[in-house]
């Protein structure tokens, strides 16, 4: 046997294959060898009528082994297990206990019928690693979910829930607890095979045409995304098998790209970002917080730590600006609520989190404090006096500042060791980064807590040293020069923007400066 990465074992008539290689069975070499196995042993064993496969560990499997990607492997492929599930004579069912992404999903998806637990998710993210799926995803998808659901899917990369996977028609039952269990059960009810390769693909063709009409204007210079419509539009318009292997020349393709090794050279960055020589790993969960300034920064930092769960007071002197942060904070929930992208329930819970006060000592019990008033020393100085009289002694003082000396701020405080920059990007509940800036005097144990604050509130952290600027504002203020140096030059900032825009950012430098 490969490994002791997979389990079988026989329930009356029944396979059970479990997937145990933690932490999120990534379907590496070893465990694919293993479960290729497996397999043979369950389809080739003329006493068993049907075959179950789960992971361990509260996850089916998290896809891939990205760091195996550039590595060649003898043994048998993920594609090679999931053509002998394909030509097997026995159904395949598979229970579905938590993420069940990329490659992951691909397995489930060649299997006849899925079964998942209700905290499960279910995705394609490929397209965040600059791929597109490479095991059949592209074409068993939309076999399934239909053409529109199916492109959101792999072109959007979000995964969606257990219900709305339901409802979709990628799963078949959606069960609370004991799905092993609950699968076993339906096994013995299943007499027949119901290959997804041999279901017609589901929709108007037409909707792929308009998504590339979006990827134009939304993915300049993207290559996956249009990729990905490409080989969905194959299972369309030609025999499953040829879809199929188009789809594999195109994922080898995007895998040996600039692109895609870029992308994948950054998500292994923002993970390692993360570890700190020197910091304790701290898994605190904060439950209570207080943003300082009700600003355009403090409004979007606000609603951050609201939308992670974590109950916060937005407080300013100046009533009606108090009143604005209010609207504000409204006005993008409704947006929200409008686009689909959040439930009237889930906008009355986030409203709820956020409470308003003119009085600085409403932040007394807060667990972390971020100031997010404007760039001026001496009012940061002031708050921050005020703040070392005021707030819980155990309680993180994080300054928003994205310039200004975190040491001369934290030098006014009795406790400099709690104080730490925490510098959101604008607006603050949609980018994704956070510079963590190290002063000399923040201990080691607030830099560990302030990381799991920033991965708590779903943010990259990065931490930088306490410098002019920290690290993305030294960047961008040599990008901005240039830029400057071009209007002498004679260009006009329409052309600038349009050149930067055609190049890949999502908006130009002086878009950027009317923005900010």
């Amino acid at each position: 046997m490969a490994g002791e990465l997979t389990r079988f074992e026989r329930r009356d008539e029944i396979a059970v294959i479990a997937l145990d290689s933690p932490p999120v069975n990534a379907l590496g070499a070893e465990l694919v060898a293993s479960l290729a196995e497996r397999i043979a042993a369950a389809v080739g064993d003329p006493h068993i009528h049907a075959v179950v496969i789960h992971g361990d560990n509260g996850i089916f499997s998290g896809g891939a082994d990205i760091r195996g990607f550039a590595k060649e492997h003898s043994g048998p492929t993920l594609r090679d297990a999931i053509a002998a599930i394909e030509d097997a004579q026995k159904p395949f069912i598979a229970a579905l206990e938590g993420n069940a992404l990329g490659g992951g999903l691909e397995l489930a998806l060649a299997c006849d019928y899925r079964i998942a637990l209700a905290r499960a998710k279910l995705g394609q993210p490929e397209i965040a690693l600059g791929l597109i799926p490479g095991a059949g995803g592209t074409q068993r998808l939309p076999r399934l979910v239909g053409l529109a659901a199916a492109v959101e899917m792999i072109v959007g990369g979000d995964p969606v829930s257990a219900e709305r996977a339901k409802e979709l028609g990628l799963v078949d039952a959606v069960v609370g607890r004991d799905l092993v269990e609950a699968a076993v059960t339906f096994a013995h009810s299943v007499r027949r095979r119901r290959k997804t390769s041999a279901m017609p693909v589901r929709g108007d063709a037409a909707i792929l045409d308009a998504k590339r009409l979006t990827a134009d204007r939304n993915d300049r210079g993207g290559l996956a995304v249009h990729l990905a419509i490409d080989a969905i539009e194959a299972g369309v318009r030609t025999p499953f098998d040829l879809a199929l292997a188009f789809e594999r020349e195109l994922f080898e393709r995007l895998r040996a790209s600039e692109q895609s090794k870029a992308r994948v050279h950054v998500f292994f960055a923002e993970r390692a970002a993360a570890k700190v020589a020197g910091v304790p790993e701290v898994r605190t969960h904060l439950r209570k917080a207080a943003v300082i300034g009700g600003g355009t920064m403090g409004t979007g930092i606000a609603m951050t730590l609201a939308n992670a769960g974590i109950e916060v007071m937005l407080i300013d002197v100046d009533g009606d600006a108090l009143v604005r942060s209010r609207e504000r904070i409204e006005r993008n929930y409704d947006s929200s609520l409008r686009k689909h992208k959040l439930t009237h329930a889930q906008v009355e819970e986030r409203h709820a989190r956020i409470g308003y006060s003119a009085q600085l000592a409403a932040a007394a019990s807060a667990e972390i404090v971020i100031e997010a008033v404007f760039e001026e020393m001496e009012l940061k100085q002031e708050i921050f006096r005020a703040l070392d009289r005021t707030i819980n002694v155990d309680a993180i003082l994080a300054t928003n500042t994205s310039t200004l000396d975190v040491d001369a701020i934290a030098g006014v405080t009795r406790r400099p060791g709690e104080v730490v920059g925490t510098h959101f990007f604008s607006p603050a509940n949609v980018m994704r980064l956070l510079e963590i800036v190290r002063g000399k005097y923040t201990e080691p144990e607030t830099l560990g807590r302030t990381l799991a604050f920033a991965r708590q509130i779903g943010k990259v952290p990065v931490v930088a040293g306490n410098c002019d600027g920290f690290i993305g504002n030294r960047m961008l203020a040599h990008y901005r020069r240039e830029a400057d140096f071009l209007l002498e030059e004679g260009a006009t900032p329409q052309q600038v923007d349009r050149v930067i825009r055609d190049f890949g950012f999502p908006m130009g430098p002086f878009a950027m400066v009317d923005l900010a």
